[in-house]
């Protein structure tokens, strides 16, 4: 489907797919509604995805004693500037590996 989907003319909004897609409802409202766009609206043929929950372990803030958390993270890698040249990825990890 081609058309306007400003009140000033011209194709502001896209609907992109992939190629594979096919029957594709789309509608489109008028602008001026709400808006100097066009609502558009479309039907795509998605399924959702389950995810299934991982348990997670959650630590109460206010049991923290935030004067030890403090010294140890400052006494710890993360205490210091990285190098330049280190790796996002290691970087991330040195920062979960401390904070474990």
């Amino acid at each position: 489907m081609h058309g306007i989907t400003q009140r000033h003319g011209g194709t502001l909004d896209l609907l992109v797919t992939s190629e594979d897609t096919s029957d594709v409802s789309v509608a489109v409202d008028l602008p001026c509604v709400i808006s100097d766009h066009a609502l558009v609206v479309a039907d795509l043929p998605i399924r959702p995805v389950r995810v299934c929950p991982t348990p997670q372990v959650v630590r109460g803030w206010r049991s923290v004693d935030r004067v030890a958390l403090t010294e140890s993270v400052a006494s710890s890698p993360l205490g210091r500037v990285p190098s330049v040249d280190t790796p996002a990825d290691e970087l991330f990890a040195e920062y979960d590996r401390v904070l474990r």
